[in-house]
């Protein structure tokens, strides 16, 4: 077993758990999530309670994250105030712990965004990810009125678009670089 320690966060979940089961022979991983799994042991911690978040990072040598928590059930994006706790807040507490215990090497090579007529705030917010060459893959969904000034944005860092599907109200697309 390599000696890399991996922290896998909403590891409760579909991607959580089937990340922790593709690894765990490799790797030695600390699990974290709000809710309990019956398959294996989880470190019990809601990402938006800092102090305990805090105590976790600050005692494990981490090489590496792996983020999966968030809310993504549709019934979820209807409480938009519980959404962007669980999905912006909680990640936002994550990425300043990971600061303040000095756990170096961020990079996200993956994003998802779908924050409903905030999409191009979240991707200004995001330019030196767009930037930097790591970012390998997004998945957006657009409302209508705002599809072209995303769409030509994402493709100014040198995304192609890779998959495209048009809804009535919005449309989905995964760019690729």
């Amino acid at each position: 077993m390599l000696n890399s320690n991996i922290l896998i966060t909403g590891a409760s979940g579909y991607i959580g758990s089937c990340a922790y089961f593709f690894l765990k022979e490799k790797y030695k991983l600390h699990v974290v999530d709000k809710n309990k799994n019956h398959y294996f042991k989880v470190n019990q911690c809601d990402l938006l309670n800092k102090d305990k978040l805090n105590n976790l990072l600050s005692r494990l040598k981490l090489k590496l994250i792996i983020h999966l928590a968030a809310q993504s059930l549709v019934d979820e994006t209807i409480n938009k105030k519980k959404y962007y706790k669980n999905n912006v807040l909680a990640t936002k507490n994550l990425i300043e712990l990971i600061k303040k215990n000095s756990i170096n090497n961020i990079y996200p090579t993956h994003l998802k965004i779908d924050i409903d007529g905030q999409e191009f705030g979240a991707l200004k917010g995001a330019e030196n990810n767009l930037k930097g060459s790591v970012l390998k893959e997004i998945f957006v969904e657009i409302i209508n009125e705002d599809c072209l000034k995303v769409t030509d944005y994402i493709k100014s860092f040198g995304f192609k678009i890779v998959w495209h599907n048009k809804k009535t109200q919005n449309q989905e697309f995964i760019f690729k670089r």
